[in-house]
């Protein structure tokens, strides 16, 4: 796959030499005094007999967030643009 479109997809290659499935638990907090929302992704891959400890795995998240208008939001990841 990637030799036919030419995109690098070597950050996935750890959900098949690693055995089991993460959660990802998915938090968020709004302040309405600050207008700021934060949205906190984790995950974590329980043991397996085969391998105890695991790495964390690349899953992406396309996110956007509403006004009451419709219009976009822009975001800020880690409080930076």
């Amino acid at each position: 796959m990637e030799d036919a479109s030419n995109v690098d997809l070597s950050h996935f290659r750890r959900w098949y030499s690693q055995s089991g499935t993460p959660v990802v638990t998915v938090k968020d907090d709004y302040n309405p005094e600050t207008e700021q929302y934060t949205l906190t992704i984790s995950q974590r891959t329980p043991a397996t007999p085969d391998q105890a400890e695991k790495q964390p795995l690349h899953i992406p998240f396309a996110i956007e967030l509403y006004d009451n208008e419709g219009k976009v939001i822009p975001l800020q990841k880690g409080g930076h643009p």
